[in-house]
């Protein structure tokens, strides 16, 4: 009996919890804690998508840019971030035998310019990018399509809005 008893109060008390504002609950213990810290989260995730989605309608808007960058944006934008946790990388042919890229940095509502266009079909060194969703570093490979600079594995951070080089371990 005293466990259904302590079972139905488990029940009652998350019910009363389903339509309040957890971060209200007086001594409502680490559920409510947890679930304040959860809607705190989720409404500030809200704001910036809102915040982002504002910005890139705005690019996608603009016929200044290229249509090749703007489909990029919105295929990578509509995946959802695949770098930093927030951000996106997406990558675009830029003509001449080149691919350009950027990172929409959500936080500062703009775009961060990869170091260089990179030569798709250079025999010196194959173009490759490397990121995750967990990291503010992005790596690089490949010959600069401006000045045939070549990149082996150079490593940036996103930082502020901008990519700071990384010393190289070579």
């Amino acid at each position: 009996m005293k466990i259904v008893t302590g079972l139905l109060a488990i029940i009652f008390s998350s019910l009363s919890f389903a339509s309040e504002n957890y971060c209200d609950i007086v001594n409502g213990g680490v559920t409510a804690g947890y679930m304040c810290v959860e809607q705190k989260i989720n409404s500030a995730q809200k704001q910036l998508d809102i915040a982002c989605n504002d910005e890139i309608s705005t690019i996608l808007a603009d016929d200044s840019w290229a249509e090749t960058f703007k489909t990029s944006l919105k295929n990578r934008y509509e995946l959802g971030p695949n770098f930093n946790g927030v951000d996106y990388v997406f990558t675009y042919s830029c003509g001449g035998g080149a691919v350009c890229g950027n990172i929409f940095d959500s936080g500062k509502q703009h775009l961060i310019d990869f170091p260089t266009e990179f030569l798709i079909d250079s025999s010196l060194m194959e173009f490759d990018v490397s990121y995750n969703n967990k990291s503010n570093q992005i790596c690089f490979s490949g010959e600069s399509a401006y000045d045939k600079k070549i990149f082996d594995n150079q490593c940036y951070k996103s930082e502020l809005g901008v990519l700071v080089e990384l010393e190289s371990d070579k």
